[in-house]
C-alpha cells in the first residue's frame, strides 16, 4: 500500500518554502541514526539566483539547530544543497523507525509531501502508529491511500514492491556472507509470505543484473 501524506512540520525549515515560493525536492536521503543525523540533498529546479541565495541565508541563520549546510552546488538549471539535518526532529525519522520505505519527498508552500510504501499485512496497524507519531511533530493536512500494484519506480525498471523487498534485503544483510537473515526472517520483517518475497526478490535481482550487463556492453 502507498500512503500519500501532506503535513506542516512545526518549526521546521520547510516553512520557508512558502515565504520564498520555492519547491524543494529531496532526491537523496541517508539516515545516520547513530550520529543523530540525516545526510540529505535538496534540489531546487532553478538556477541559483537572489531568491535562492536569500533562502539559503535564512536556512543558515534561522535553522542552524535543525540543518547544517555542507555545500551549495549550482547547475545550469538547478541548485543542489547538501546538508546534515537533525534526525530526531525530522519527520523522516518516523518512517525510518517504523521501517517504512520512503518513495519520494518534496517541500512546497510550507508543507512537506511524502509518499511511503507499507508492505503486506502490516498496513492497518502501521498507518495508525505512523499518524499518531506524525501528529506529535506536525499538522497532518491530508492522507490518501493507493495500492502498490505493479507501478514502476523511477529508475531501474523495478516495481515499487520489488524495490521495497530488495532494499530491505540489502539492509538486513540477506546478500552478505554469511547471511544476516534468511528468506523466512526477511518475509517476517516485511509482513509477507516467503513465496511472495522470493518472487519479488528474484525479479528485482534479475532486472538489476540485466541492467548492469547491458550498461557494461
Amino acid at each position: 500500500m502507498l500512503l500519500n501524506i501532506k503535513l506542516h512540520h512545526y518549526g521546521d525549515w520547510t516553512e520557508l518554502t512558502e515565504k520564498y515560493q520555492l519547491t524543494v525536492n529531496n532526491p537523496y536521503f541517508i539516515p545516520l541514526q547513530g550520529e543523530g543525523l540525516n545526510f540529505e540533498v535538496f534540489r531546487i529546479n532553478k538556477r541559483l539566483d537572489d531568491t535562492i541565495k536569500s533562502f539559503i541565508s535564512d536556512l543558515r541563520s534561522r535553522y542552524r539547530d535543525v540543518v547544517r549546510i555542507i555545500s551549495v552546488n549550482p547547475g545550469k538549471n538547478f541548485t543542489d544543497i547538501v546538508l546534515y539535518a537533525d534526525y530526531k526532529f525530522s519527520v523522516k525519522s518516523v518512517f525510518v523507525d517504523s521501517r517504512i520505505f520512503i518513495e519520494s519527498s518534496k517541500y512546497s508552500d510550507g508543507f512537506e509531501y511524502f509518499t511511503v510504501a507499507i508492505p503486506g499485512n502490516r498496513s492497518g496497524k502501521v498507518i495508525g502508529e505512523i499518524v499518531s507519531r506524525l501528529r506529535e511533530k506536525a499538522y497532518v493536512a491530508s492522507l490518501t491511500y493507493s495500492r502498490v500494484g505493479e507501478r514502476r519506480v523511477r529508475g531501474g525498471g523495478l516495481t515499487l514492491m520489488e524495490r521495497v523487498v530488495l532494499t530491505k534485503a540489502i539492509e538486513l544483510g540477506y546478500f552478505n556472507y554469511p547471511r544476516g537473515v534468511g528468506l523466512g526472517e526477511l518475509a517476517k520483517e516485511l509482513g509477507l509470505s516467503k513465496a511472495t518475497v522470493d518472487f519479488h526478490l528474484r525479479n528485482a535481482v534479475r532486472k538489476v543484473m540485466s541492467r548492469c550487463f547491458n550498461d557494461d556492453q
